[in-house]
């Protein structure tokens, strides 16, 4: 049974920040569609779309490096909010990936989003966590008004 809190946390929070999203040009996919993506409704990460956009994103990483930043991006150790702190980091400055290439070893950046090239973004169809617009906005250093950041 749906209780009116949660009813109110629907109408009050969730709808309207999705309905703002589509009018950001975000492509809405519901979650029926998603979860044959999924091997379980509380994973968050949908890995596929998140692969593809992070081979997409970085040119220079492999198959086998994609699916490492999808285990570290999943098993980060610290909980709550210090977890959340981590995340966001990862996903507004890149991750640190430790690569062999033919230079040796070195450690490159994996990036989640293309700040030089927005358009390409865009949230469901990446597969990436949910972030609000005013939190990239920061992230961007400019105002959260200033229009779409993808």
């Amino acid at each position: 049974m749906t209780t009116p809190d949660k009813l109110n946390e629907l109408h009050q929070a969730e709808l309207p920040a999705r309905d703002l999203l589509v009018k950001l040009g975000y492509k809405y996919v519901p979650r029926e569609e998603l979860a044959a993506e999924r091997n379980d409704e509380r994973e968050v990460l949908i890995k596929g779309r998140l692969r593809e956009a992070l081979l997409r994103l970085n040119p220079w990483m492999t198959e086998q490096q994609a699916e490492r930043v999808i285990y570290n991006l999943e098993s980060v150790s610290s909980v709550g909010m210090a977890r959340n702190q981590i995340i966001h980091e990862y996903l507004t400055y890149g991750m640190p990936l430790e690569v062999d290439d033919s230079g040796g070893r070195r450690t490159r950046v994996v990036s989640f989003l293309d700040f030089d090239y927005t358009e390409r973004f865009q949230l469901a169809e990446d597969g990436m966590l949910p972030l609000l617009r005013s939190v990239l906005a920061e992230a961007l250093d400019r105002p959260a008004s200033e229009g779409p950041l993808f």
